[in-house]
């Protein structure tokens, strides 16, 4: 018959020992004592230190502007002038990006009474050279000149100051 272990941390001589010494049940609630004490440290730690401490006004992220995109608010302006506007770039899932018309255009805006066809590359106010280059670099250039040289048709780019809520206006046909 096999001797059971008479040498124990618990005391138990008469129980199936788990480890360190001890019984399973003492085992456990040894654990659990041990658990207990290191939260409470770990809470008083947390008592004396803040959760979000306050960064000093010196040191903050400006906050952004709130408002609507740019191209939401060109939208709108259109509208409201009588224009028929429609989205023309579309979201590629595959690619994970957004892609224009012919590279470079986001709106088409037609006003029935003047027969006026405007396609748009809309931007940020601080972005606008930066899309007018993009445009004369593309390889549809040749698209862009036909559309700037049409009577009735004007390739704009537009630039939107969210702050100021104001649009600058470039017409392509201008600068190619």
């Amino acid at each position: 018959m096999k001797q059971k272990n008479t040498n124990t941390v618990c005391g138990h001589i008469d129980r199936r020992h788990y480890a360190k010494g001890m019984c399973q049940k003492c085992y456990i609630v040894e654990r659990q004592k041990k658990t207990l004490a290191n939260n409470e440290r770990n809470r008083i730690k947390m008592d004396q230190q803040p959760i979000f401490p306050k960064i000093p006004k010196e040191k903050r992220k400006p906050r952004k502007v709130k408002g609507p995109t740019p191209s939401v608010a060109l939208k709108k302006e259109l509208v409201s002038k009588g224009y028929i506007v429609d989205t023309v770039e579309k979201w590629n899932p595959f690619a994970g990006i957004r892609q224009d018309l012919f590279g470079f255009i986001d709106l088409v805006s037609v006003h029935p009474e003047n027969n006026i066809i405007q396609f748009i590359q809309i931007t940020s106010k601080s972005n606008i050279s930066a899309r007018v280059n993009k445009i004369k670099s593309h390889s549809n250039i040749n698209v862009a000149k036909a559309i700037s040289r049409g009577s009735n048709t004007r390739l704009l780019v537009i630039g939107y100051d969210k702050v100021k809520k104001d649009f600058t206006t470039v017409d392509m046909a201008d600068e190619l």
